[in-house]
């Protein structure tokens, strides 16, 4: 596949995927053992029933969930996406009851892709610390250098 044609699947994967919730459709967009690297995950995430969970968890969380991408290059079989996403905490994530707090959190998406054009493993990196902030999943008192009282940003 061509290195657009990668880059408009990671586009219909965030759009279609993400933004719209159509968690049937990473059946054709990715691979049956794709992976994600996610540091803010206890491990990698491995195959598609695992991504459609995960991906299930944050929309039941914040169902107006919408992501914008801010920028794609795409080289032979990587797509690098830059995004932002929004979205209330409407629903119970990570045990905690909903905070019914927006959010605004920027991250960046690397997709590797199969000789076919499906997405077979990706890198995301992304502010996990500022979403549990705007969550105010912790505390402010967390937050501070000890002491030198001064908040970390």
């Amino acid at each position: 596949m061509t290195a657009e044609t990668n880059l408009q699947t990671s586009r219909r994967f965030m759009e279609e995927c993400m933004n719209q919730g159509n968690l049937d459709l990473m059946d054709e967009l990715c691979t049956p053992d794709c992976i994600t690297h996610d540091p803010a995950e206890e491990g990698d995430i491995v195959g598609i029933e695992a991504h459609k969970e995960r991906l299930q968890k944050y929309l039941t969380a914040m169902p107006d969930m919408q992501f914008t991408i801010d920028d794609q290059l795409a080289s032979r079989d990587r797509v690098a996406t830059r995004w932002t996403v929004r979205a209330t905490n409407t629903g119970s994530l990570l045990g905690m009851p909903p905070t019914g707090k927006k959010l605004e959190v920027s991250g960046m998406t690397i997709d590797r892709f199969d000789a076919v054009g499906r997405i077979a493993e990706a890198w995301d990196e992304w502010d996990n610390l500022g979403f549990m902030q705007q969550l105010g999943l912790i505390p402010e008192a967390m937050l501070q250098q000890q002491g030198g009282g001064e908040v970390l940003r």
